[in-house]
């Protein structure tokens, strides 16, 4: 069963190091991008809905491939990734276009701010699918396998995209070009442990 979830900006444990290793920062932050990433932080806090979407499966294997919800994917990265589990999450998160619509913003008129923007939602993704690793598929954090990792094609994000119907439950779409839509989205496989309701 597909499940929907929507975690508020304020109960995810955003790493701050992370976002600014994203923004390009080296090293301590001077008073200036910590300004910065403070007027990021408080926009969107203000604005974005982080939403994911989810389903958990069964997985069985042959020789060379892996087969999840029935669908064959030939990739020796993820067959190691999953080791043996019989059981997986179809994952799709998102900050949400009004992330995108942030960023859009204010680039015209503060790029510097912009750019903050959009690292802070990168960080923003990733602590809500820390979130659900832990707390409904009570793995650790990051252990998760995503297309385009390893062997494992980008073109399998649309198998992860239908199966999960994520434009018509969080508004997730992919491009011709396979990239995301909202920009600060990423889908995943993780093994499961346990599949379970989000409590928050």
């Amino acid at each position: 069963m597909i499940k929907k979830i929507e975690v508020p900006f304020s109960e995810l444990s955003i790493n701050k190091a992370e976002a600014l290793r994203y923004a390009g920062v080296k090293g301590e932050a001077d008073e200036k991008l910590l300004k910065l990433y403070n007027k990021a932080f408080e926009l969107l806090s203000e604005n974005v809905k982080p939403r994911a979407v989810y389903k958990c499966v069964d997985i069985s294997y042959t020789d060379d491939a892996v087969v999840i919800d029935g669908v064959e994917i030939k990739s020796i990265g993820l067959k190691k990734f999953l080791k043996g589990s019989t059981g997986c999450s179809l994952l799709a998160a998102t900050a949400g276009i009004e992330a995108d619509r942030l960023i859009t913003r204010y680039s015209m008129v503060e790029p510097s701010l912009a750019l903050m923007i959009d690292a802070l939602s990168a960080a923003t993704v990733e602590a809500l699918c820390n979130k659900l690793c832990y707390g409904c598929f009570e793995v650790e954090e990051q252990r998760r396998f995503s297309p385009g990792y390893s062997d494992f094609p980008l073109s399998y994000q649309k198998f992860i995209i239908s199966a999960l119907s994520a434009e018509l439950n969080i508004g997730v779409t992919l491009t011709n070009s396979l990239m995301l839509a909202p920009s600060k989205s990423v889908t995943a496989i993780v093994p499961l442990k346990g599949c379970f309701e989000l409590e928050h």
